[in-house]
């Protein structure tokens, strides 16, 4: 498309006329359209082909046209737009505007003039339609539907894809562009990478938390759905697969796999919120056309907005993979941007079974909200031992072994350290994710402690039992200041060893911790 949109303005583009004796045209248009999105390229591609050929229907050159006859096409494309399905004047503008610029063409270069401009700044005001998030109730019929027994291979990876946009809050654009071969399972948590999203050509990653809302086991909807994947890939003896939802027809998979479509996707979407399989009615049956794909996206982002008091902006701006500007280096070092989304939906998810339930808005502002169906979370404890992956190389959890005890060669008392590490770590039945000790506070100076530093202030941390509520996250554990100051990782730095630099808060809390560990002399 872009090649023929290409011929079709000839000599008035810039950019044919400069390779015509190029011997690598088709690598320098590809470099040209690499630095937009495949989504993107097609819809400005096909709005400028849709407006090239009304300018022919209408006998007006669409190279050499002016300003006041573009202005005359818009407003006859708005007319035309309810029933031949015509775009809108700001999709027009942007398209014809792009395409200029990558085409270099000369003569489009009064798209900036005022009254074409005037089309972009219209002041009627407009209610912004926004897609509402999914009921609770819903989310936990496609969990449920996922876990039974008697559920179909292409309804455990449609649901279970619908369930991966919930939970990672990712857009569906986003998600047929993640490669398989970048999931990393273990029975806390599953992540991925997406090569490629609508904000950014570098990808970003992923995560969410793998025991979902039913499942207390290791037999989860997570794995059930890697399970699923996992025998498809081996049977068809694929290498790799650069997206998560494939297309079915008929609730058959189509052979050589491919995306599904956007439309397709938004069917059975819209079908499957009945939840069809269930002998009673859906109690948002009448409300299916309501929601879209973009749905699924926006669902843990308002329930986390509405737990704005335990779940910090800085976690759900990771949860919706979004980049703040005030972190922007801090962000571009770090390798664990998936560490905040998991900790939102952890949180999420104990307050849901706590009892806690989320409104859904119906529109913006302070109408008044969709009733949310009354729902009963059912846990269930299944072992999956049944359940084994072999296209995935990601099913052995078994856990590294201990570190044996070394030999301290300066004669350090130090061995009773190693041995009761060794006992603890053996004594325990199921594998748990290392944790710190918290800071022992004893009379002398003390080199086991934890400090958080902020705006050349350092304060004493000390274990915080209460895990609902946000603060310091290290190794691990909870900590929070001694003084009482709320803050989280995004704005200190953690040090294990006191800097006489440094400058230690003045506060009751952390000078009293100060003084008991002997880093700081009283008066």
């Amino acid at each position: 498309m872009w090649r023929d949109l290409l011929s079709r303005f000839g000599q008035a583009s810039q950019l044919v006329v400069s390779m015509q004796h190029s011997m690598h045209v088709d690598a320098h248009l590809d470099r040209v359209l690499d630095q937009f999105a495949p989504s993107t390229i097609w819809k400005y591609v096909a709005t400028v082909r849709q407006f090239m050929s009304t300018c022919n229907d209408s006998g007006i050159d669409p190279v050499s046209i002016t300003p006041v006859q573009l202005a005359d096409l818009l407003m006859t494309a708005s007319l035309a737009k309810s029933t031949d399905g015509g775009s809108s004047h700001q999709t027009t503008i942007k398209a014809l505007r792009r395409c200029a610029k990558m085409a270099q063409i000369t003569t489009w270069d009064f798209f900036y003039d005022p009254i074409v401009d005037s089309f972009l700044k219209q002041k009627r005001l407009i209610d912004r339609k926004e897609a509402p998030p999914l009921p609770l109730w819903t989310i936990v019929q496609f969990e449920r539907r996922v876990l039974m027994s008697s559920c179909p291979e292409s309804q455990v990876i449609i649901l279970g894809s619908f369930l991966l946009m919930c939970w990672t809050s990712m857009r569906f654009a986003d998600m047929q562009r993640v490669s398989l071969k970048s999931f990393v399972y273990d029975p806390h948590s599953l992540r991925g990478t997406c090569w490629r999203s609508k904000t950014t050509v570098r990808g970003q990653p992923f995560g969410l938390v793998s025991s979902g809302l039913m499942s207390e086991g290791s037999f989860t909807w997570v794995l059930k759905f890697l399970w699923a994947m996992d025998q498809i890939l081996t049977r068809l003896h694929l290498d790799d697969l650069d997206f998560v939802l494939p297309a079915f027809r008929d609730d058959l998979l189509v052979v050589p796999l491919e995306p599904m479509s956007y439309a397709s996707a938004l069917q059975h979407l819209r079908k499957f919120i009945h939840a069809p399989w269930r002998t009673l009615d859906s109690p948002i049956k009448h409300l299916s056309l309501n929601y879209s794909l973009h749905s699924l996206k926006v669902t843990f982002l308002s329930w986390s907005n509405q737990l704005a008091e335990k779940i910090l902006p800085e976690l759900r701006m990771l949860q919706g993979h979004h980049r703040s500007s005030a972190h922007q280096s801090m962000r571009l070092y770090s390798r664990d941007d998936v560490l905040g989304a998991l900790r939102c939906q952890t949180i999420l998810r104990k307050e849901l079974l706590r009892g806690w339930r989320p409104m859904i808005p119906l529109h913006r502002g302070g109408q008044l909200p969709m009733v949310e169906p009354a729902v009963q979370i059912e846990r269930f404890r299944k072992q999956a031992d049944d359940l084994s992956l072999t296209w995935f190389a990601c099913q052995d959890h078994t856990p590294l072994p201990a570190p044996e005890p070394q030999s301290n060669e300066l004669g350090d008392s130090s061995d009773s350290y190693a041995s009761s590490d060794s006992e603890s770590s053996t004594a325990s039945a199921d594998p748990a994710p290392p944790t710190r000790a918290p800071p022992q506070h004893t009379a002398g100076a003390s080199d086991e402690i934890l400090l958080a530093c902020r705006r050349q202030k350092c304060h004493m941390l000390i274990a915080c039992p209460d895990t609902t509520i946000e603060f310091v996250w290290y190794a691990g554990s909870h900590y929070k200041p001694a003084c009482g100051v709320r803050m989280s990782n995004f704005s200190v730095t953690i040090h294990e060893s006191y800097d006489p630099q440094m400058l230690p808060c003045q506060h009751a809390g952390c000078k009293k911790a100060f003084l008991t560990s002997g880093h700081l002399q009283g008066p």
